[in-house]
């Protein structure tokens, strides 16, 4: 049976696939998380470092409004991402108690605070390495291999979304304040910290992980205690070192550009925290906040972590107008921000599964559209054209190409596809899928055999 192209063509203009999803299951199966302080739940709660945050006020307008170890007054950039993503629990600090048995499933959280791509960093503060954080990776997986068996785990791991914070506390915790600044240049450093991460996606691929996003560097310059360790008496952001963290972010994305292209089947983000963190301090008013020079914790100035505590005095009684929490991190209000971001520009990490399992889908709905039997698609190649994000509503276009096959021919099909994501309360998800006659070429390309 032939396929035709004309037949196609006026089908389309009928057909409109909309998969309404209501998930009693995340959009990935898992999330699992690598870092620094920016992302650490409570892994550094028992290690033998001042670098930690399990105490008040640190978790005060968290969901419990107890410290957990997150070096926030609330909720982290992830732990919105998780919910986005569907999770109905956030991953668990790996070190914790709740990291055990099906909590394992869905993903957990390696990331300890003054960690780094350069390991000596994290042996600075006796934090945990990004090596060590591997391992503990490697760990995970076999427990987990043990739970579900090998092909599930795999499915897990291939499937699961991996993040990765590091690099603010390599420049901000070692090089600007120890003898390293006198060894290398801000650029001979940065090429150290890029190869280092490198080897860390590469080990990180060679493990099954096929999705994963990095964040760029901040604006470090920015950040108050950076502001007045080396402003020299200024109030303004420090121009040198959001320089570095410039230099840095170029290198970070052709890096991983090239990691991409070399490692089959790897998706790899790199996501723009610098530009969101810069606009909210730069111009804290249009994205609704009124301070940005000082955080909420004691003076605003220095403070964090031991230094952030209970009697700190001046510490802000209403935080949702500041931008950063503590002298290093964002408030809960600018993670939730920096959320929105993450999720917009992750979106290539979620909608590719979810187009799969639509193209699964979708075969029984051809059938009688196209008038052939048995009809198999698959996708060859995915580009997103455009992105366009109101509040929680997220619409993709991607240009698509799809190869419809039966036994006896196949056709290829090049189309734009649009993808609605609603991301809503914890348990409801809505995802549609819409197939669009806009710009459609189709092309007989011969017998399934040719």
């Amino acid at each position: 049976m032939e396929f035709s192209s004309g037949r196609l063509l006026g089908s389309l203009t009928f057909l409109a696939l909309v998969l309404t999803v209501v998930l009693a299951d995340p959009l990935v199966p898992a999330l699992i998380i690598f870092g620094d302080s920016v992302v650490d739940v409570g892994n550094n709660n028992n290690l033998s470092t001042v670098i930690k945050a399990n105490f008040p006020p640190y978790g005060r307008d968290f969901v419990n409004h107890k410290p957990t170890g997150r070096f926030c007054n609330g909720k982290l950039a992830t732990d919105f991402t998780a919910e986005y993503l569907g999770f109905t629990k956030y991953p668990p600090a790996y070190l914790s108690q709740e990291a055990s048995g099906k909590n394992l499933l869905t993903g957990v959280n390696f990331a300890s605070a003054a960690s780094g791509f350069y390991d000596p960093t994290a042996q600075l503060y006796n934090s945990i390495s990004l090596t060590q954080q591997l391992n503990n990776y490697k760990a995970y997986q076999s427990k987990v291999v043990n739970l579900v068996g090998q092909t599930k785990a795999n499915a897990i791991f291939s499937g699961g979304i991996h993040l990765l914070s590091a690099g603010s506390s390599d420049f901000i915790q070692n090089y600007y304040i120890t003898p390293l600044a006198t060894i290398y240049t801000p650029d001979q450093f940065s090429d150290i910290l890029i190869r280092s991460y490198s080897t860390f996606i590469q080990n990180l691929y060679g493990l099954g992980a096929r999705r994963i996003g990095v964040t760029s560097l901040p604006p470090t310059g920015c950040l108050p205690a950076a502001i007045t360790l080396f402003g020299l008496g200024s109030n303004n952001c420090v121009t040198r070192l959001n320089g570095d963290a410039i230099s840095f972010n170029k290198k970070l994305t052709s890096t991983s550009q090239s990691l991409q292209t070399r490692l089959p089947d790897l998706r790899l983000v790199v996501f723009d925290i610098f530009q969101p963190l810069l606009d909210m301090v730069t111009k804290p008013s249009d994205n609704g906040f009124m301070e940005s020079r000082r955080a909420c914790c004691g003076t605003g100035t220095l403070e964090t972590s031991v230094l952030c505590n209970a009697r700190s005095i001046g510490t802000c009684n209403n935080v949702t107008g500041y931008v950063f929490w503590d002298g290093f991190h964002p408030s809960e209000a600018a993670n939730e921000v920096l959320a929105g971001d993450l999720l917009q520009q992750g979106f290539p990490l979620i909608i590719y599964v979810t187009l799969v399992m639509c193209m699964a889908i979708s075969e029984e709905i051809l059938e009688p559209v196209l008038d052939i039997k048995d009809p198999k698609l698959e996708v060859v190649s995915a580009v997103m054209s455009e992105l366009k994000v109101t509040g929680t509503n997220l619409t993709a276009t991607w240009n698509m190409t799809l190869l419809v096959t039966n036994r006896s021919h196949k056709l290829g099909m090049n189309f734009d596809i649009q993808a609605f994501v609603y991301c809503g309360p914890k348990d409801y998800y809505m995802l549609t899928m819409l197939f669009k006659t806009i710009g459609v070429r189709s092309k007989d390309i011969g017998s399934a055999g040719g």
